[in-house]
């Protein structure tokens, strides 16, 4: 892993410079390949910012760039490996100082890894903890591999014939990196969930999240108490009962739309190892992408979203463009197209036929392929980087509650928005 800012800057336009030399222009499909391998090898390596802004590329900008450059990208969920003990004992002693001489039983081995660190846990005090650790560099190549990753980013819009200004999608990506690699900023919004949830009648007895150790943490290390439970996808192997997995969708549901429309705050990771379930509590562990919405944001979004219950085409349409959703530049063909695909996307919402089945793949398909229509149809509107981060909770959320196969009717939820 390479952490000087030189040392990253170069490997990226080295990979640019190579990317160039295989005909960004031609357009051919071993040229698209061969692109695509060299950026997802490359960032794999290169850990951080890179692979990061990777990672949330493939899976926000997915339909925008050509499928085999995706399907390589994607490939970046699952290359996380963890750096030495060596390199984080270092990174412990340069953050914490005499500190870190205080954790006892501090495991070699992390028991999670990602792309800008890794958790290891110890104990403090006789008390077992969790201590996440930045990999070095992290923080100081954010600009350098952004800026680099645009230009190539650029060059993949090239391929599909697109007029985009991806300006704004790389500044949200600038903001949202810088705020995860500010551990002390996690740290804080881990104990302010912590507050809100104890003072909230509603949700105190069904969301846990661990306590944050301040005394502890740095900017580049985050220590908080060790959290039990089962990941998600584990607990819903052991086949928990039809009654807990219902309440436990409720309460992920209720969670979004406390966090959004109550408290303005959301953490917008949709990442399943972030939930953990313990005795059918939901376990919150990660608050590093949490993001502010302020209450002017939340009331154009909420218009957006009545427009879209009136079911009137030319009102959505002249929503999104005056939410900046779409731009008043495309074709009439685009503008049908975006309106037939979000009158699908809420479709759970507005279903009248009982409980709406999260697990219909019917639905999953569709939304896909209108999804994929409406992209596809674009020229000039790139990616929402308004709401690019807040949806990318959504779209976690409803993947959620498919792999939960629950049957729920969210009407309630939707009426609440829509209806003040």
């Amino acid at each position: 892993m390479k952490t000087s800012i030189f040392g990253r800057t170069t490997e990226l336009l080295t990979l640019a410079a190579k990317v160039g030399a295989r005909g960004v222009f031609s357009g051919s499909a071993k040229t698209k390949i061969d692109q695509a391998r060299m950026i997802a090898e490359s960032l794999g390596e290169l850990k951080g910012a890179a692979m990061k802004a990777g990672q949330m590329l493939s899976l926000e900008m997915g339909d925008y760039f050509p499928p085999e450059a995706v399907e390589y990208l994607a490939k970046l969920q699952n290359q996380s490996s963890a750096v030495s003990y060596d390199v984080i004992e270092k990174m412990l002693k340069e953050e914490l100082g005499d500190k870190r001489f205080d954790f006892e039983k501090l495991g070699r081995t992390p028991i999670a890894s990602a792309s800008i660190g890794q958790v290891h846990s110890a104990e403090l005090n006789g008390r077992k903890v969790a201590v996440k650790i930045q990999y070095p560099g992290v923080r100081e190549s954010i600009g350098s591999d952004l800026n680099v990753l645009k230009k190539l980013t650029s060059s993949l819009c090239v391929l599909t014939g697109r007029s985009m200004d991806l300006t704004e999608v790389f500044k949200e990506l600038n903001t949202t990196l810088t705020d995860e690699a500010n551990y002390l900023r996690e740290g804080q919004y881990l104990a302010e969930y912590g507050s809100r949830l104890r003072t909230d009648s509603d949700l105190r007895d069904r969301i846990f999240v661990p306590e944050w150790i301040q005394s502890h943490s740095s900017q580049r290390v985050l220590t908080m108490s060790f959290a039990e439970g089962k990941l998600l996808r584990d607990w819903l192997d052991d086949s928990p009962s039809r009654e807990a997995v219902q309440r436990l969708a409720n309460t992920v549901l209720s969670l979004y739309i406390k966090e959004f429309y109550d408290w303005g705050m959301v953490q917008t990771d949709p990442n399943f190892a972030n939930f953990l379930v313990h005795q059918e509590h939901l376990v919150l562990l990660d608050f590093g992408s949490t993001r502010v919405y302020t209450p002017e944001f939340r009331a154009s979004y909420t218009q957006f979203l009545r427009a879209l219950d009136s079911q009137d085409s030319k009102k959505v349409i002249q929503a999104a463009i005056d939410f900046e959703l779409l731009s008043p530049l495309e074709s009439t063909e685009s503008k049908e197209l975006f309106y037939t695909f979000m009158q699908h996307s809420v479709l759970p919402f507005m279903w009248r036929d009982g409980a709406f089945d999260f697990s219909s793949q019917e639905y999953v398909n569709k939304s896909n392929e209108l999804g994929r229509q409406f992209v596809w149809s674009l020229k000039y509107t790139p990616p929402p980087s308004r709401i690019l981060f807040l949806h990318r909770r959504l779209g976690g959320m409803f993947a959620l509650l498919k792999k939960m196969k629950v049957q729920l009717d969210v009407r309630p939820f939707w009426q609440r928005i829509v209806g003040g």
